[in-house]
C-alpha cells in the first residue's frame, strides 16, 4: 500500500521506484504508537539493510557495510507509555522503536542505528530553554527559573533533573503510586521529582508560591 501510494505521488512505476528512489533519512514522529507501523517496519528494514538506501539495493553484508548505515533513522519520542481514557496506560512511540530495532536485529543479525530525540534527551530541553529565553528577551522579560511539569518520571522528570530545572510530578497520566519497588509513593527512586502535586492546577499554584507571585486562581 505504501509503495503504491509513493508510485502515485511520484508518477513512477513500482519497479523504477524500488531501484531508483534513495531514502537518506527516515523520521518516526508520533505522540502515540502508530497503528499503521507494522506495515512500515518492513519498508524501514528493507531500506536500512541496503548499502544505498533503496528498497531493492544490495544488502549490507561485510563488517564495513554493517558499520555504515546509508539511511539515517531519527526517533522523536522515547515514551513507552501514555495515558488515554482507557484505565491502563497504552503503548506510545517507543514501542515502535522497540519493534523495528528488534525486527531488524532478528532479520539481519546486526543493530539498526538511530538517533533519539524528544524527552528526556538533553537536546529537547536545550531547545525549549533557548526558545523560552528568546521569547523572554523579545518581550523584555527576565526568567528566574525553569520548571518542568509532567506525569512520566522516565521522560519528563529525568530530563528536567539532568538539565537542572525544578521538576514537578503530577498525579495524573501514567503516575503510579502503587509501584513500591521503583518509587516512593509514586515518586520514582531513580528519577525523583523536586515536588509531587495532584494535578496541573496544583503545579501552577506551586510555581506561583515558589516564585512569590500573587496567589494564582482559576
Amino acid at each position: 500500500m505504501l509503495v503504491a501510494m509513493m508510485c502515485w505521488r511520484l508518477g513512477k512505476t513500482a519497479e523504477t521506484l524500488r531501484k531508483e528512489l534513495k531514502f537518506h533519512a527516515i523520521m518516526i514522529f508520533s505522540a502515540q504508537f502508530p497503528t499503521s507501523f507494522c506495515s512500515s517496519c518492513q519498508l524501514i528494514c528493507d531500506i536500512c539493510s541496503s548499502t544505498d538506501g533503496t528498497l531493492l539495493g544490495p544488502k549490507r553484508t561485510t563488517a564495513e557495510e554493517k558499520a555504515t548505515q546509508f539511511t539515517e533513522v531519527i526517533m522523536t519520542n522515547p515514551d513507552l507509555l501514555f495515558k488515554t481514557t482507557w484505565p491502563r496506560p497504552r503503548f506510545s512511540a517507543y514501542a515502535a522503536t522497540t519493534m523495528v530495532t528488534a525486527l531488524f536485529k532478528e532479520s539481519y543479525g546486526y543493530e539498526l542505528t538511530y538517533r533519539q530525540y524528544g524527552k528526556p534527551t538533553i537536546a529537547a530541553y536545550d531547545y525549549a530553554e533557548k526558545h523560552a529565553r528568546e521569547l523572554a528577551k523579545a518581550q523584555k522579560m527576565q526568567i528566574s527559573n525553569f520548571y518542568m511539569i509532567g506525569d512520566n518520571p522516565k521522560s519528563d522528570i529525568e530530563g528536567a533533573n539532568k538539565k537542572g530545572w525544578t521538576s514537578i510530578l503530577v498525579k495524573t497520566g501514567v503516575f503510579d503510586p502503587n509501584d513500591a519497588e521503583n518509587s516512593t509513593n509514586g515518586n520514582d527512586k531513580e528519577n525523583p521529582a523536586s515536588y509531587v502535586v495532584e494535578d496541573m492546577k496544583a503545579a501552577v499554584e506551586l510555581i506561583y508560591e515558589l516564585e512569590k507571585l500573587p496567589k494564582f486562581t482559576i
